[in-house]
Protein backbone atom coordinates (compact mmCIF):
# COMPACT_ATOMS: atom_id res chain seq x y z
CA UNK A 1 0.00 0.00 0.00
CA UNK A 2 1.31 3.46 -0.93
CA UNK A 3 -0.14 6.35 1.03
CA UNK A 4 -0.20 9.96 -0.20
CA UNK A 5 0.78 11.71 3.03
CA UNK A 6 -0.58 15.06 1.84
CA UNK A 7 -4.16 13.83 2.22
CA UNK A 8 -3.76 10.28 3.64
CA UNK A 9 -5.35 8.79 0.53
CA UNK A 10 -4.29 5.47 -0.93
CA UNK A 11 -2.18 6.12 -4.04
CA UNK A 12 -1.69 2.42 -4.78
CA UNK A 13 -2.89 -0.82 -3.27
CA UNK A 14 -1.45 -4.15 -4.39
CA UNK A 15 -2.73 -7.56 -3.29
CA UNK A 16 -0.39 -10.53 -3.56
CA UNK A 17 -0.73 -14.23 -2.94
CA UNK A 18 1.59 -15.71 -0.32
CA UNK A 19 4.47 -16.11 -2.79
CA UNK A 20 4.17 -12.64 -4.35
CA UNK A 21 2.01 -13.19 -7.42
CA UNK A 22 0.05 -9.97 -7.98
CA UNK A 23 -3.68 -10.59 -7.56
CA UNK A 24 -4.72 -6.95 -8.02
CA UNK A 25 -2.99 -3.59 -8.45
CA UNK A 26 -4.94 -0.33 -8.23
CA UNK A 27 -2.24 1.67 -10.04
CA UNK A 28 0.12 -0.52 -12.13
CA UNK A 29 3.52 1.00 -12.85
CA UNK A 30 3.03 3.75 -10.26
CA UNK A 31 6.28 2.93 -8.43
CA UNK A 32 8.96 0.20 -8.64
CA UNK A 33 8.64 -1.34 -5.18
CA UNK A 34 6.86 -4.65 -5.13
CA UNK A 35 6.44 -7.83 -3.16
CA UNK A 36 8.17 -7.73 0.25
CA UNK A 37 9.85 -4.43 -0.69
CA UNK A 38 11.84 -5.72 -3.65
CA UNK A 39 12.27 -3.81 -6.91
CA UNK A 40 9.98 -5.13 -9.63
CA UNK A 41 11.10 -5.29 -13.27
CA UNK A 42 7.88 -4.68 -15.22
CA UNK A 43 9.26 -6.42 -18.31
CA UNK A 44 10.32 -9.70 -16.69
CA UNK A 45 8.09 -9.63 -13.58
CA UNK A 46 11.17 -10.58 -11.57
CA UNK A 47 11.62 -8.95 -8.18
CA UNK A 48 15.15 -7.86 -7.21
CA UNK A 49 16.20 -8.35 -3.59
CA UNK A 50 19.80 -7.18 -3.33
CA UNK A 51 21.84 -10.24 -4.27
CA UNK A 52 19.41 -11.99 -6.64
CA UNK A 53 16.08 -12.01 -8.47
CA UNK A 54 12.89 -13.70 -7.30
CA UNK A 55 10.27 -15.24 -9.61
CA UNK A 56 6.91 -15.10 -7.83
CA UNK A 57 5.18 -17.30 -10.42
CA UNK A 58 7.21 -20.29 -9.20
CA UNK A 59 8.03 -19.07 -5.67
CA UNK A 60 11.78 -19.44 -6.18
CA UNK A 61 14.95 -17.47 -6.72
CA UNK A 62 16.40 -17.47 -10.24
CA UNK A 63 19.91 -18.21 -8.96
CA UNK A 64 21.53 -20.10 -6.10
CA UNK A 65 21.91 -18.44 -2.72
CA UNK A 66 25.19 -16.49 -3.01
CA UNK A 67 26.14 -17.45 0.54
CA UNK A 68 25.35 -21.11 -0.12
CA UNK A 69 24.09 -23.21 2.75
CA UNK A 70 25.11 -20.49 5.22
CA UNK A 71 21.75 -18.90 4.35
CA UNK A 72 20.10 -21.57 6.48
CA UNK A 73 18.11 -23.46 3.85
CA UNK A 74 18.89 -26.84 2.28
CA UNK A 75 17.29 -25.52 -0.95
CA UNK A 76 19.57 -22.90 -2.50
CA UNK A 77 16.74 -21.67 -4.77
CA UNK A 78 13.94 -21.75 -2.17
CA UNK A 79 12.34 -18.53 -0.96
CA UNK A 80 12.33 -18.10 2.86
CA UNK A 81 12.40 -21.86 3.53
CA UNK A 82 8.92 -22.06 1.95
CA UNK A 83 7.34 -19.90 4.69
CA UNK A 84 6.48 -16.59 2.96
CA UNK A 85 3.62 -15.95 5.38
CA UNK A 86 5.97 -15.50 8.33
CA UNK A 87 9.33 -14.62 6.80
CA UNK A 88 10.86 -12.21 4.27
CA UNK A 89 14.26 -12.00 2.57
CA UNK A 90 15.22 -8.42 1.71
CA UNK A 91 18.81 -9.18 0.68
CA UNK A 92 18.39 -12.42 -1.28
CA UNK A 93 20.69 -14.13 1.20
CA UNK A 94 18.78 -15.03 4.36
CA UNK A 95 15.22 -15.04 5.64
CA UNK A 96 14.05 -12.62 8.34
CA UNK A 97 11.04 -12.28 10.61
CA UNK A 98 9.59 -8.91 9.56
CA UNK A 99 8.53 -8.19 13.16
CA UNK A 100 5.25 -6.61 12.14
CA UNK A 101 2.49 -7.61 14.56
CA UNK A 102 -1.08 -8.28 13.33
CA UNK A 103 -3.01 -5.02 13.18
CA UNK A 104 -6.02 -3.24 11.73
CA UNK A 105 -5.82 -1.14 8.57
CA UNK A 106 -5.68 2.08 10.63
CA UNK A 107 -2.95 0.65 12.85
CA UNK A 108 -1.02 -0.50 9.77
CA UNK A 109 -1.19 2.98 8.22
CA UNK A 110 0.06 4.51 11.47
CA UNK A 111 2.85 1.89 11.67
CA UNK A 112 3.92 2.62 8.08
CA UNK A 113 4.11 6.36 8.80
CA UNK A 114 5.93 6.00 12.12
CA UNK A 115 7.85 2.72 12.32
CA UNK A 116 8.44 2.33 8.58
CA UNK A 117 9.94 5.82 8.38
CA UNK A 118 12.17 5.10 11.37
CA UNK A 119 13.46 1.89 9.78
CA UNK A 120 14.17 3.67 6.50
CA UNK A 121 16.10 6.38 8.37
CA UNK A 122 18.06 3.68 10.24
CA UNK A 123 18.87 1.87 6.97
CA UNK A 124 20.03 5.12 5.34
CA UNK A 125 22.21 5.96 8.34
CA UNK A 126 23.69 2.43 8.34
CA UNK A 127 24.48 2.74 4.62
CA UNK A 128 26.13 6.14 5.11
CA UNK A 129 28.45 4.51 7.66
CA UNK A 130 28.86 1.21 5.76
CA UNK A 131 28.60 2.03 2.03
CA UNK A 132 30.23 -1.24 0.97
CA UNK A 133 27.70 -3.47 2.80
CA UNK A 134 25.76 -5.68 0.36
CA UNK A 135 22.42 -4.40 1.62
CA UNK A 136 23.50 -0.84 0.70
CA UNK A 137 24.19 -1.62 -2.95
CA UNK A 138 20.92 -1.38 -4.92
CA UNK A 139 20.73 -3.13 -8.27
CA UNK A 140 21.79 -1.00 -11.22
CA UNK A 141 18.74 0.34 -13.02
CA UNK A 142 19.07 0.55 -16.75
CA UNK A 143 17.28 3.17 -18.87
CA UNK A 144 17.11 0.75 -21.79
CA UNK A 145 18.73 -2.69 -21.65
CA UNK A 146 18.26 -3.25 -25.39
CA UNK A 147 19.26 -0.30 -27.60
CA UNK A 148 17.35 -1.87 -30.51
CA UNK A 149 14.03 -1.75 -28.66
CA UNK A 150 11.60 1.14 -28.28
CA UNK A 151 11.88 2.19 -24.65
CA UNK A 152 12.00 -0.31 -21.87
CA UNK A 153 14.08 -0.50 -18.80
CA UNK A 154 14.80 -2.97 -16.14
CA UNK A 155 17.07 -4.30 -13.51
CA UNK A 156 20.48 -5.66 -14.42
CA UNK A 157 20.81 -9.30 -13.47
CA UNK A 158 20.67 -12.86 -14.65
CA UNK A 159 17.78 -14.06 -16.77
CA UNK A 160 15.97 -17.14 -15.45
CA UNK A 161 17.38 -20.43 -16.72
CA UNK A 162 16.33 -21.19 -20.29
CA UNK A 163 15.32 -17.60 -21.09
CA UNK A 164 17.07 -14.70 -22.75
CA UNK A 165 16.89 -10.94 -22.33
CA UNK A 166 15.10 -9.31 -25.27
Amino acid sequence: MVIDLSDNSIAQEIDYDEYGVILSDSNPGFQPFGFAGGLTDQHTNLVRFGARDYMAAVGRWTSKDPIGFDGGSPNLYGYVVNDPINLIDITGESELDPEIPPMSREELLRWIREEGSRRIRERLEFCRKNPSAKICKPPELLPNPNPNSNGGGGIRGQCPGGSTRT
